[in-house]
Order: structure tokens, then sequence, then C-alpha cells
């Protein structure tokens, strides 16, 4: 693959680069030539001598190099800290090669920066790339992040780490594009070290990047790229045309966004305000942003805002939406169809992004058509899980929790969360992602979002861990029961007892080998036990529940605290409360003893807070009453029912109002010194 990552996978601030082979990076993954490109009559007058005479010849020398790169190479230029003189060349050739296609018009425009930055640590986030393809040619030299179709690096020397430098720039610059500009899909790149090129592409399930090849004396390749990519139209290059900019500043987009539903219907929404997702950190996951949004038709605005949601979601999974639905369903003949109908959000409409046709997902390099639905159970392939592209609208405009500035509010809609997973539970249904981000608060009334990981009770099976991190039950983490009584453990993870071994004989003839096998493999098929699968219950719901009110406690300070703390004493508590919120949350080594060892919390608490202090004593009794529940439901793990919280719903609900009550309130600095919101006060 290359000297410097032979045969391994490229290591990227926003996870491992998967590489491929150049040619079935070009057959798969570029967009396809357009079929008026008569690429290989181009090549086919490449050093003929009429060729040399005609101003719309390719820029290829005599002997055999392309244009500028025949006696030196980048890192040979004369000014060796300038970029700008030894990459020059690659946007004339962008340029002969357009005008060597006659009859169109290419869509993207190969261009150079003429701010060139060496140096890796004084690129900031808003630097340009070293190159760029942009949209809108013809306009102005002046390129923003929003035209950017293709960003480029360069690096004049080809070592180890000019290489791995050009992958971090590469994969930032992306991050930047994806980050500013919400019709982002996926995207190309390419990278140069010296002579040595490498094509690249994102989507949110995977990055690829092509093996190396000499651009300089492999111009076939280098031109198929850039014909492919300069006469593409804007959807093959990773533009999304179901959304279109009305104001774009530098701190707000607008846009409109069609919603295509199911029976073929499209409504159109124009944004309002972003709610959450805009600061798009990663490159890899679902890419979820949420907008206030409100109705457009013939152009005028209908109705009250409404909140729309998009994220890139596993092909496998069943919509949001229709999820919703089935809940609703359960619910309906029950004492529970009112809590749910005021614990849920509502949808309004929902459906997958349909592009030039087609269903709008993720790459997929296997040999099946990604396109086809009916494969989308086990289409996850060698490069990466297939997500298709899906967007929900939302009657309620609410507050995520995370964002809630009152610890009493945060307290009060946990309560209320915890019946409505009541009302969830007992009609056979468990959230499997309760998280600060999929809580809102609605009007002062909690509701729960974000249905995609719920599972029917019937339909559950073993998958992979599930939830938001922070949030995650030491069972999800782990994958397995810890919780069963300890006499039971061992035989519980067992999954194959020991076979019997039959004598035989020694001698191939022998009659009775024949007897001795089929004995053999009896004995193996009836001592065999069926393996023990973990299945996620309503347990873990309620435990990512508590975990939410610790975080609250472990993660804030607190605006009122009217303690007598000398100095000392209170950099003391902050030390120790900014280790335990590594611990917990964002290292977790210490959840399981924290949540399953009963001294363990309570020392944690006592040297968090003051004494005295209610919120650890009905925290640490919720955590008692949740561990019990755990041990009574795993004395026979295989028939755990959806019943087996018991009163632990009103314990719940109790202890949280009872939290919400106290005067405790924080600032809104988390253990890191990160800002968030202001937080005020309870009474």
């Amino acid at each position: 693959m290359s000297q410097y990552f032979p045969d391994e996978d490229l290591d990227t601030p926003f996870g491992a680069a998967v590489q491929v082979p150049i040619q079935l990076f070009i057959t798969k993954v570029l967009p396809p030539l357009r079929s008026e490109i008569k690429f290989e009559a181009m090549l086919n007058n490449v050093g003929k001598k009429n060729a040399r005479r005609t101003k719309n010849r390719l820029p290829v020398t005599q002997n055999g190099c392309l244009w500028g790169y025949s006696r030196k190479k980048p890192s040979e230029a004369v000014h060796r800290r300038d970029k700008q003189p030894a990459f020059r060349s690659l946007r004339m050739c962008a340029q002969k090669l357009c005008r060597a296609v006659k009859g169109l018009k290419p869509r993207l425009e190969f261009r150079n920066d003429g701010k060139l930055l060496w140096d890796l640590c004084k690129r900031r986030k808003d630097t340009l790339p070293d190159a760029y393809l942009v949209v809108d040619p013809g306009t102005s030299e002046e390129s923003e992040w929003a035209r950017i179709a293709i960003p480029g690096v360069y690096n004049k020397c080809d070592t180890k780490d000019d290489a791995e430098e050009n992958i971090i720039k590469i994969t930032r610059c992306m991050s930047q594009c994806v980050r500013r500009d919400p019709r982002r899909r996926f995207m190309y790149g390419f990278t140069a070290e010296d002579s040595t090129m490498r094509l690249w592409y994102w989507d949110r399930a995977q990055i690829l990047a092509s093996e190396p090849f000499d651009f300089t004396k492999d111009w076939r390749t280098l031109f198929q790229f850039l014909l492919s990519v300069m006469f593409a139209e804007h959807h093959q290059v990773g533009y999304d045309p179901t959304i279109t900019v009305i104001k774009w500043d530098e701190d707000d987009v607008q846009c409109e966004i069609a919603v295509q539903t199911i029976p073929g219907e499209e409504h159109r929404y124009r944004t309002l305000q972003p709610l959450s997702g805009q600061e798009q950190e990663y490159l890899i996951g679902r890419g979820t942003r949420v907008w206030k949004v409100i109705r457009i038709e013939d152009g005028h605005e209908v109705g009250e805002p409404v909140v729309l949601k998009e994220a890139w979601v596993d092909s496998h999974r069943e919509r949001e939406g229709f999820i919703q639905s089935r809940i609703r369903a359960a619910g309906a003949s029950t004492e529970y169809a009112e809590a749910l109908k005021k614990a849920l959000v509502t949808v309004l409409c929902h459906g997958d992004v349909f592009v030039d046709g087609a269903q709008d997902a993720t790459r997929s390099l296997s040999e099946h058509d990604p396109s086809n639905v009916d494969n989308a159970a086990d289409d996850s392939d060698l490069f990466g899980k297939r997500q298709v592209h899906y967007r929900i609208v939302f009657k309620e405009v609410g507050t995520p929790l995370h964002d809630v500035t009152s610890l009493a509010t945060v307290y009060k809609a946990l309560g209320d969360v915890t019946y409505g997973l009541k009302a969830l539970h007992m009609c056979g249904w468990v959230h499997g992602d309760i998280s600060t981000g999929n809580i809102l608060v609605c009007d002062r009334i909690a509701r729960i979002a974000d249905f995609e990981y719920a599972t029917q009770k019937d339909e559950r099976k073993q998958h992979d861990r599930i939830g938001t991190h922070h949030f995650l039950p030491v069972e999800v983490r782990s994958h397995w029961y810890m919780f069963e009584p300890d006499e039971d453990r061992q035989k519980l993870h067992q999954h194959v007892s020991p076979l019997p071994m039959p004598s035989i004989s020694l001698d191939p003839s022998s009659p009775g080998n024949e007897a001795a096998e089929k004995a053999k493999t009896d004995a193996r098929s009836s001592s065999r036990v069926k393996p023990l699968v973990f299945l996620y219950n309503p347990l873990h719901d309620l435990e990512s529940l508590w975990w939410i009110s610790v975080y609250f406690l472990v993660c804030k300070e607190y605006d009122n605290d009217k303690s007598s703390d000398t100095p000392e004493e209170a950099a003391n508590r902050a030390a120790f409360k900014r280790k335990l919120a590594s611990d917990l949350f964002w290292v977790g080594d210490n959840r399981s003893l924290t949540l399953r060892d009963r001294y363990c919390f309570p020392k944690e608490i006592s040297q968090l807070l003051h004494p005295g202090n209610r919120i650890g004593l009905l925290l640490d009794e919720l955590r008692i009453s949740l561990v019990q529940a755990y041990a009574s439901a795993e004395e026979d793990v295989e028939n755990i029912g959806f019943d087996i919280a018991g009163g632990l719903y009103a314990q719940y609900d109790d202890h949280e109002i009872g939290i919400s009550d106290t005067s405790l309130s924080d600032t809104g600095v988390d253990a890191y010194g990160k800002r968030h919101n202001a937080v005020t006060a309870p009474p």
C-alpha cells in the first residue's frame, strides 16, 4: 500500500481511515465519468505530433511526465518553504483538461490558496486548505468554506511525518466543511507529499483513502479523478439537493429543507434556529442536527414553529417514526395511553431522504446493490456499517435537559420521565438510550425523544452496545449480567459442559469406530446448553436515569454554596470533583464499583458534598433499591420480565422531586471548566 503505512489503516483525528486500492477507489467511490467525456480517446492523443500543436492537448510532456514536473519534483522547487510554485502546475493541468473536453462546462474549478501556511501549528480551524475545487466557477477568487466542494493539502517533502501531517490537515478540512454546511452528505479530498498523491473519501460510516500514486507519472489516474469530479453534478460530490440555502452569515445558515414522507409527499420547512448538532465535531456517526423550523407552503410560513431532526441511522433499524406509532398503538387500549401521550413527543411527518431517485445512504463497496432495502439486515461490510439519511418532524419545541438552567427543573423533569418510562415498560417496550439529549422540557413538562433504539419485548436480541456513553448502564457496557447470585454465576457463564469421551479403538478397521464416533457426536449435542443471551431490560433505562441524576451532581458546580470552606478545603473539594467526573463519565473505570459496592458511592458523595446534604442520601437510597431490583431479577436471568421494577418507579419520582426541593443549584461550569448556560438557583 505505502512505504509508511503498509497494509494498515491510517490514523486520523476522527478514527481510522481504510486504505483501498486505487482502481477500486476510481471504479467504486468516484463519480462515474460523464458519457460525453471520451477519456480513452483523449489519452490516445498523448504524445502524438499533431496533438502537440493544438492548444487543447493534454498537459503531458513527450517523455510521459505531467507538465511542470518533467525535470523537477515539487520537493526540488527553488523556494523550499513556498508550496505555491511547487504545486502551481496542478491548477494549470486542471484548466487544460477542462478545455480538452468540448461541449461541456465544468461545475467545479480548481484553485490553489494564495495564503498557504507551511506550519501545521500555525493553522487555525478556519484556515483554508492549500488547494480546493469550488462550486460556481468563474466567480470571485475569494473562496468561502461554503463553496469548497473538495479540499486538498500539500507538503513539499515525502516523509512519514509529512504524510501524517497531511492526514490531520485533510480530515480537519473535511470536518470544517461539514460543520459549516448542512448540505454536505459526503466529501472527496486529496493530499500530496512531493509527487505522492492520495485520494480521500468521507461519509458518515467511514473514511476511505486510496493507496498512494505518483501523480507526475501516473497522470492517467490524476486526470480521471479531476474529470470525474469537475464535471459531476453537485449531488455527486456530496451536496444535498433537498436543502436550499436562503441566507448564509458567518454564524447563521438559514435553509429550506424538504422532508419526503413514505407515501411520496414532500413537506418543506424553513429553519428558524439551530437547537443542537451544529458544531459537528465528529465525522463518523449519526451526524444529528436539530432545528427549530416552520412549515412553508407556496413560499409562505404556515402554522406554529416545530422541530426538525435529521440523522444518519443504521439501515437495518426500524425508523423512529414507525417505532413511535407502534408504541402508541401498544398502549392505546391500556391505562397507560394518556401517560404515553404526555411523555412522548408528537411525530408530524418523517421519511428517508432520496437523492436523484435513490435512497440516500453511505457508500457500500460490497457487491450487492446498496439501494436495495431488502439487503439492509446484513449490509455492513469491510468498509463500514451502512447508514441511511433520515428526517423526522416533531410538534413540541423543547429544551434538551443538558441545556436546562435550573437544577430544580432538571430533577423535576427526571421525576416526570420516570412515569413516562413506566408507561413505556408496561406496554412492553424499552427505550435503550436515555440521556440528557433525549429528554426535552416542553412547557415545564418533560418528554422523551429519540426512539431509534427502542425495542419491543418479543423483538429483543443481543446486539452491539447501545446508548450514550456517559449514561450507559454498567451491564450494557460490559454486555453481561453482573448482579446474579454468586453461587449461580459460574453455572450461568458456562456455555458448554465437558463432553464424555467414549472409548475408541486405535485400529481404523475396527467395526466399533463408527458407533463410537456416532456416540461422541450425540454426546456433544446433548451436553451443550443453550447460550445465555444478554438482553436489555427496563432496569437499564432506570439505571441511565440514575446516572443522569449523578451527572448533574458531579459535573456541575453550585453558585449558592454558602459553606464555610477555607480556600484550601474548597480547592481540595474541586480537585476531587474533577477526578470523580473523569472516573465516572469520561473514562468510566469506576462506574461498576460505584453502583454495586455498598460503601463506594456514600464515600464519594461525602467527599463531594457537605455533611447533611440530602441529595447524596436520596441518590444513595435509589442506588440501593436499583441494585436490589437487579439482584432479584437476575435470580432467573433467562426469564426477566418487564414488571421487574415494581415500586421503583414511585421511589424514583419521590426522590427526584425531593432533590428538586433542595436549595442546591449549579453555575453552569462543568468539572473541566467548559462554559455552559448559566444556571439559576431554585427558590
